[in-house]
């Protein structure tokens, strides 16, 4: 028998039990937007050079960093093949959930609402006004510690917002129902000067991984560069009703990163692909849903933690 039609599929699954579907770079489904369907983009393609600082660790921070117990999320096996992206494949609680999420919308939302009922946030902040630079990228190191039971119509994320207009790109982790677990990463969502596109990589400096980009095509506003940044966390629940808690569900009360959900060393990088490290005296803590969820450092400054934003709170009912 012949094997020359033979299709082999290929497919990852992390720790946690997700799948992820080897899928042809040209048949993903970002190419169904209509403003890419004649794009010229390539697998090879790589962001410019950005000329960040090098972050040298002493020997303390190098023994910090070995003794964390939080883990990274990682795929098992050695990866997708080269020219083909890892997809989520969608599950039937996938479906349900979604079903479920439209169906509460089509009934309950009004147009005297707010514009994303039932989405809480909790973090820090940068303007460009505030540090005299365009904004051009964000960068920070994540720690998500376990959450509390978090339902099929809630999530709680950690995660790195930059935005301009009504366009906005968000990245980092979120915990859904039946995801419980320790993560870790640095997530930098990176503009491209040379053609505006935006860039996500992963992974420590020596380590980073670019692993894709939103094209400047696709905006406004963004296509230029973004007059805000936000590190923090979100959670969304049904409006009126009971929240998720957000972190770890601890109330941020004291100034130490290690018991609560950060994103330490938070910088921005400028329109010119240079990194400022640290943004001090240059942004806000910002919440909808007290100050008790919050928090800036200011005591445990170092190479390792720099301007740290901590956050996090328990389940409470906080209505639109």
């Amino acid at each position: 028998s012949s094997n020359k039609n033979l299709t082999l599929n290929y497919f990852l699954q992390t720790e946690y039990g997700q799948i992820y579907d080897c899928i042809d770079f040209y048949k993903q489904p970002a190419f169904d937007h209509p403003l890419l369907k004649n794009h010229n983009f390539h697998p090879q393609m790589k962001p410019s050079n950005v000329n960040r600082p090098e972050k040298i660790e002493n020997e303390e921070e190098r023994e910090r960093r070995r003794n964390d117990k939080t883990k990274s999320v990682t795929l098992k096996g050695v990866g997708c093949p080269r020219g083909t992206v890892p997809i989520r494949r969608t599950t039937k609680e996938d479906l349900i959930r979604q079903k479920v999420f439209n169906q509460m919308f089509d009934s309950n939302i009004h147009p005297q609402t707010d514009s994303e009922p039932g989405l809480h946030y909790a973090g820090g902040r940068v303007r460009p006004e505030w540090i005299k630079k365009n904004i051009g990228g964000a960068d920070a190191h994540f720690a998500l510690y376990q959450t509390p039971y978090v339902n099929q119509l809630q999530f709680s994320s950690g995660l790195i917002k930059v935005s301009n207009g009504t366009d906005f790109i968000k990245a980092g982790w979120t915990v859904q129902h039946c995801i419980h677990s320790f993560k870790k990463s640095i997530s930098i969502s990176e503009y491209d000067p040379f053609n505006g596109n935006w860039w996500l990589n992963l992974g420590d400096k020596d380590k980073e991984q670019n692993i894709g980009f939103w094209p400047s095509r696709i905006f406004t506003d963004l296509a230029y560069n973004a007059d805000d940044v936000f590190w923090g966390g979100e959670l969304f629940t049904i409006p009126n009703s009971k929240s998720s808690p957000m972190g770890n569900g601890l109330q941020v009360e004291y100034d130490d990163p290690k018991l609560y959900a950060y994103a330490r060393n938070i910088s921005v990088v400028d329109a010119d692909s240079q990194e400022i490290i640290g943004v001090v005296g240059a942004n806000q803590v910002i919440s909808d849903i007290g100050w008790d969820y919050v928090r800036q450092n200011y005591i445990s400054v170092s190479k390792y933690w720099g301007r740290t934003i901590m956050f996090g709170g328990p389940a409470r009912v906080f209505g639109n």
